[in-house]
């Protein structure tokens, strides 16, 4: 059975993510990562994308954006897996579609892969 503390533990991992790129400090998000995790998206239709520390490049290399909208607007759960989804709205001023799937390690829900589309 899938407990309401198993999706609010989910949001507050993915919160974790939103509030890094909102301070621009990746050291926030990192918790929310495996340590193997792994990030794609398909720009131009050309699949490129590797290691989640280009994500965390990424954020320690560009400003902080402090004026993103974002929702999470599905998570779905079966036992210890978990998929969610997230919608940002002017992260430096680009709409992103974010798709993660997630693994609960050690009792603690953990980003295994990010795939993301640029709106």
């Amino acid at each position: 059975m899938i407990s309401v503390k198993d999706y609010q533990a989910v949001k507050e991992t993915l919160n974790k993510y939103l509030e890094a790129g909102k301070q621009g400090k990746s050291e926030i998000m990192k918790p929310a990562f495996h340590k193997d995790a792994i990030m794609y998206t398909s720009a131009d239709g050309n699949v490129s994308g590797g290691a989640i520390q280009g994500l965390f490049d990424y954020i320690d290399n560009n400003p902080a954006a402090p004026e993103i909208k974002a929702e999470i607007t599905s998570i779905e759960i079966a036992g210890n897996i978990a998929y969610a989804q997230v919608e940002s709205d002017n992260w430096h001023g680009e709409r992103f579609s974010d798709m993660f799937l997630l693994l609960k390690d050690n009792g603690d829900w953990k980003i295994i892969t990010k795939v993301f589309y640029t709106n």
